[in-house]
């Protein structure tokens, strides 16, 4: 029976390649460096969670927090109302266990997923769509950004009209990059 092999993309190829490079010591260090950004990365998403779920108890709560509750903790917060309803549906959409192990897991260029990711992610309707960016997202590695791209040109989701932001970046797919000329031509 042949093997299973699975394609290792540039970004992976190339950290196993300086990794093996380094002596023990420094394979050691740099282990301990990614468990660390790991645990990083965790407790971001996860704060941010746990601030939805304390937003989605205070909106079934509004007898106790009144009718205006969300809007002016956002005012105390400095923060769009917008945000806090976000995160809400953030943590509605996903379940705590499954976001701390995604988020604690390396991309194949060792980065990790960010809130901005599990953000686009819950705009997705079905659990399988995604289920199915979400592995498409660890094995290309996806920004954020990249991520929304994606599913904006698969017609998964609206359109949403961006102003501002960071530098726009090479598209990662023929379909992401189609999706990019469809919106400079509109």
């Amino acid at each position: 029976m042949a093997e299973k092999t699975t394609a290792i993309s540039p970004a992976e190829k190339r950290r196993n390649e300086v990794f093996a490079s380094m002596n023990a010591e420094l394979q050691t260090v740099a282990t301990a460096l990614d468990k660390k950004l790991s645990t990083g990365a965790v407790g971001v998403v996860m704060i941010r969670y746990d601030i939805g779920q304390m937003i989605a108890q205070v909106l079934e709560r509004e007898t106790t927090y009144g009718s205006r509750a969300v809007e002016l903790l956002a005012d105390y917060r400095g923060e769009r109302a917008g945000v806090l309803y976000a995160l809400r549906d953030f943590a509605n959409s996903f379940d705590r266990e499954y976001v701390k192990e995604w988020t604690s897991q390396p991309m194949k260029d060792g980065n990790f997923l960010t809130e901005k990711h599990w953000m686009v992610l819950r705009q997705l309707g079905s659990k399988v769509t995604q289920e199915k960016f979400l592995a498409e997202t660890f094995k290309n590695s996806y920004s954020a950004n990249q991520l929304e791209l994606e599913i904006n040109a698969s017609g998964s989701t609206k359109k949403s009209v961006r102003s501002g932001g960071r530098l726009t970046s090479a598209p990662t797919s023929a379909r992401a990059g189609l999706q990019k000329f469809g919106l400079l031509a509109s």
